[in-house]
């Protein structure tokens, strides 16, 4: 490992630093990745440091991983450790996570968040390739190898100034009251009446189906929490002093299955900008969500749209959308039967989409996932700012993803049958550049497409 290493100055005995190791694998890979950039003076002292503190036998991981922690940046070991509030060998989605490092205020760019965006993917490859964080088969996911995070964990707390505090069991008052970052994963079934935790930052309480109720006054003294994490929880209802959370920015209830409604004294968490609440038992959008003018990431989906009661009334709720000023993401996930799930979407194209482009022109970006051609169509004749929209560098809406949890538009997708394109023509004539692969002409190509976009097809 150390000798092909690029870049990498040349010891006289290049197992001196793999004994340092024990000649374990991952260790191994971690201080190769620490030492790679530094020049020989830097090789030798930093072999010298480790071999000062190590030890043979249990604290030898330990000791490399506490040598390549400490060679991290403040803000780098800071959200490092944040990974380390998710459950072993967890896959962590990495939109989610930089959401969370941003309201932490790891990303600072002045509400800037497409920059803030860049600054966490910059900083997540320097973890990835210190190896502290591993690169997952899906690239929108990575994850923490579980010994790495066992050992930070062993690391803080012996930490003094330790913020974080990750449980299987219920702490106590002390605890409430002195940690930042609080994740209680597991089985709890209930949590404290009014704990009093007025530094908490972030608080998740993800996948314990146990928990069925919250306590009413919970919330009370949480006046510093930014990040809630409910997801998959079996928690049926939201005690109103959530409200009281003013200063809350990221709210996950996604797959709450039991949660049907959300109190209407929300519309109090004006701070909040990602609400995440796919999956649950919601048939419509509750009115209030037009109050939170700082929301910049939406996600819903609708669990009943069997009737026709239930389609007039996400129609109805789908245009207090339009009012949300900052929206930079918007995904909508309709699951139903076919026919009255192509009737939600067209409404939502009609009384959403045109209004929320008006609206949203810091969108980062556009990406529409249609389940039927003849609903683009629809699209396309009922968009009348068409034009404008091209125009907008981006923005996100998807309908029917095939996976909700991560929805994403495949950057090319193979028709195996496709019988007329007339509808499209127009639209398709107009987009530079745009080039169809695998086309076969037949005698009848010349009424799937016009001469105009037929230039433009391959073989």
């Amino acid at each position: 490992m150390f000798k092909i290493v690029a870049n990498c100055p040349k010891f006289e005995d290049d197992r001196e630093a793999e004994a340092c190791c024990g000649g374990l694998p991952l260790l191994i890979n971690i201080i190769a990745s620490v030492f790679q950039k530094k020049d020989l003076k830097l090789w030798s002292e930093g072999l010298k440091s480790l071999e000062r503190f190590s030890e043979k036998g249990q604290h030898e991981l330990r000791n490399v991983i506490k040598f390549c922690y400490d060679d991290l940046e403040d803000i780098q070991r800071k959200c490092l450790i944040y990974g380390v509030l998710y459950p072993e060998e967890e896959d962590i989605y990495i939109d989610r996570l930089l959401e969370c490092w941003e309201v932490e205020n790891f990303l600072g760019n002045g509400g800037d968040s497409r920059n803030a965006y860049m600054d966490g993917i910059y900083i997540l490859k320097i973890l990835k390739d210190k190896s502290l964080l591993e690169e997952h088969e899906n690239p929108k996911y990575v994850t923490m190898h579980k010994c790495i995070r066992q050992i930070l964990l062993h690391i803080l707390s012996n930490d003094p100034n330790n913020k974080l505090l990750v449980q299987q069991m219920p702490p106590d008052a002390k605890c409430w009251s002195e940690k930042e970052w609080i994740s209680l994963i597991g089985k709890f079934d209930k949590l404290p009446n009014r704990p009093n935790c007025g530094r908490l930052s972030t608080l998740f309480l993800q996948k314990n189906l146990a928990l069925k109720s919250i306590p009413t006054s919970f919330f009370n003294h949480m006046t510093s929490l930014k990040v809630l994490d409910l997801l998959h929880t079996g928690i049926e209802l939201l005690p109103s002093s959530l409200s009281k959370v003013i200063e809350l920015k990221v709210l996950y209830l996604d797959y709450c299955e039991y949660l049907k409604k959300l109190p209407p004294s929300l519309e109090k968490l004006v701070h909040l900008e990602v609400r995440d609440i796919r999956g649950s038992g919601f048939s419509n959008i509750p009115s209030f969500i037009g109050m939170l003018n700082s929301l910049r990431h939406f996600r819903v989906s609708f669990a009943k749209c069997e009737s026709e009661n239930d389609t007039k009334e996400v129609e109805f709720n789908c245009n207090v959308i339009s009012n949300l000023s900052r929206l930079e993401e918007l995904i909508i996930d309709v699951k139903s039967e076919r026919h009255q799930s192509n009737k939600v979407v067209v409404n939502i194209i009609k009384n959403v989409v045109v209004d929320v482009i008006e609206v949203g022109t810091t969108a980062p970006y556009l990406r529409i996932n249609f389940p039927e051609a003849d609903i683009l169509y629809t699209y396309i004749e009922e968009t009348h700012s068409w034009r404008s929209i091209q125009d907008i560098p981006s923005f996100q809406f998807f309908i029917n993803c095939p996976n909700s949890i991560d929805p994403c538009i495949p950057k090319l997708e193979e028709y195996g049958r496709l019988k007329t394109a007339q509808k499209l023509w127009k639209w398709l004539s107009n987009l530079q550049p745009l080039e169809i692969r695998n086309f076969s002409k037949t005698e009848k190509s010349s009424t799937l497409w016009p001469a105009k976009v037929g230039k433009y097809l391959h073989r």
